[in-house]
């Protein structure tokens, strides 16, 4: 296991495992999978290149298994929050840590930048594993967001947001 911030060189392999998790995850993911693969490497290169966010990769024998983004607030009177978006490790390689080590590699280079002081994430209510993943890492409920998506048969999902305080 490797974990590694990705740089631009990983788009390819960044737009492949984004592809794969909003298919198979779609209640995880804003878009719709017709709406992500539109996207194409350029979006993922510019993406990787834009200095307000950090998308960290975890590795296992040089493939991408799974990705995380921190997503820093651009505004100054904001620029002590961050925002964790985009969490996706592929099934098969769940339940061997690999979540774990990832969020505390996010939160330890979130630690070491000292304009930072909250990071922010949302969760569907009904992902417990997630929850679990994130309570065990230090964040904290802060409140329930009720029918935040709207699924494509018509249902919605609602949202925990939570807060880590560094």
């Amino acid at each position: 296991m490797d974990i590694r911030k990705l740089t631009a060189a990983d788009a390819r392999a960044y737009l492949s495992i984004r592809h794969r998790a909003v298919l198979e995850e779609p209640e995880s993911f804003s878009p719709t999978i017709e709406e992500e693969q539109k996207k194409d490497v350029a979006v993922y290169e510019q993406q990787l290149n834009n200095p307000l966010t950090a998308t960290y990769g975890i590795f296992d024998n040089e493939e991408l298994v799974g990705v995380t983004t921190l997503e820093h607030n651009p505004y100054e009177k904001m620029k002590h929050l961050a925002q964790i978006i985009g969490v996706y490790l592929a099934p098969e390689h769940r339940g061997k840590g690999y979540s774990k080590a990832l969020f505390q590699f996010v939160i330890d280079d979130a630690h070491a930048n000292p304009q930072l002081e909250q990071l922010r994430l949302s969760v569907v209510d009904s992902m417990m594993p997630a929850i679990r993943l994130y309570e065990r890492a230090g964040f904290e409920i802060l409140c329930h967001d009720p029918k935040v998506m709207k699924m494509p048969d018509g249902h919605y999902l609602n949202e925990l947001q939570m807060i880590y305080f560094l």
